[in-house]
């Protein structure tokens, strides 16, 4: 999986518009009140809270991440950045938002014991997949950067060790990226899409991204917007020092 041509530092503008604009439209229909609205309003446009639904927010906590990844995160011989993701669990409609992610941040710990690595939980909705009565099929997974990119010997004894509980997905992809700064912008977005799983003419089967119902977007931003960006962070090996000075620098202990 490599993600090396589009640079999602320079489409950043762009989508913290699109969000912007999705969440005033999800808040003008669904918001209870004009109070609760102006107040809606106001959240999604600020840049200071680091707040886990504020579109604008990212830039500068990414810029901090960026700060102190830099120092200690080298590029392979291609020049490339390393991004990892890891799906080992999910949840169908009334659950979605009763999972716990102190439980899947100690699981991934453990898969990565002995790796450099800062990383959080993260969230898709797949809008076509339901399960009965219990509704649409939510992802809570995992997003991070190694600090050196593992072999594909490790990265297979991972895989094998997810698959043990039954996925059929490969639980743990790579994406390269030539700025660090790109890794980290697509580790720490926000939940503002949805995705389908589709089937090529070879009979591969890939993930794509697909806009949500706005109910969907006004929901998200009324069960996160108490997060920060942050909230769900976590390391492993020489990350954990490095996690530690971001959260001292945005005033979090």
């Amino acid at each position: 999986m490599i993600i090396s041509k589009k640079s999602y530092e320079s489409k950043f503008e762009e989508n913290a518009s699109w969000q912007i604009n999705i969440l005033n439209k999800s808040i003008a229909q669904y918001g209870n009140s004009l109070e609760e609205q102006t107040k809606l309003y106001k959240y999604i446009l600020s840049t200071k809270q680091f707040g886990l639904m504020q579109p604008l927010a990212l830039k500068v906590f990414a810029n901090i991440i960026h700060k102190h990844l830099k120092k200690v995160v080298k590029p392979n011989q291609q020049g490339k950045y390393t991004m990892f993701t890891i799906v080992c669990g999910y949840n169908f409609g009334k659950d979605k938002w009763n999972m716990n992610y102190e439980k899947l941040q100690n699981r991934v710990k453990k898969l990565l014991k002995g790796y450099d690595y800062i990383a959080t939980v993260a969230l898709d909705e797949f809008p076509r997949e339901k399960y009965l009565g219990n509704g649409t099929l939510m992802s809570w997974h995992v997003h991070g950067i190694f600090f050196k990119k593992p072999s594909r010997w490790h990265i297979g004894k991972i895989n094998k060790r997810i698959k043990q509980k039954g996925h059929k997905i490969i639980p743990l992809k790579n994406a390269s990226f030539f700025q660090i700064i790109d890794c980290i912008y697509y580790a720490f977005k926000g939940p503002f899409g949805g995705k389908v799983l589709t089937t090529d003419k070879n009979g591969k089967e890939r993930f794509r991204h697909v806009k949500l119902p706005l109910s969907s977007y006004y929901e998200n931003l009324i069960k996160l917007k108490d997060y920060k960006i942050y909230d769900f962070m976590f390391a492993g090996g020489k990350g954990k020092k490095v996690l530690n000075k971001i959260l001292k620098e945005v005033g979090h202990d």
